[in-house]
């Protein structure tokens, strides 16, 4: 799940795997995040837990997000028009 950033220019992201909240992190589109490696190496590890789940789904529920991006694949292209 790709969101706003903390600056002008900037995006979070939220990983989800197998229904399991692992982390966040943020990127800048002049960095190349392209493979799921890439985006696991910004990423902060948190805990899951039911407060995670519950403000994930909130997110979710009412579109506070800039886009989803499911990962099946073994590489990853992200590409934004701000």
């Amino acid at each position: 799940m790709i969101g706003k950033g903390r600056k002008e220019g900037e995006f979070s992201f939220v990983y989800i795997q197998s229904q399991v909240f692992k982390g966040y992190g943020y990127f800048e589109l002049n960095y190349q995040i392209n493979t799921l490696n890439k985006l696991t190496k910004r990423m902060i590890s948190i805990e899951d837990n039911s407060d995670c789940k519950a403000l994930v789904m909130s997110f979710i529920s009412k579109k506070k997000y800039r886009k989803l991006i499911p990962l099946n694949k073994p590489s990853l292209k992200i590409v934004f028009f701000p």
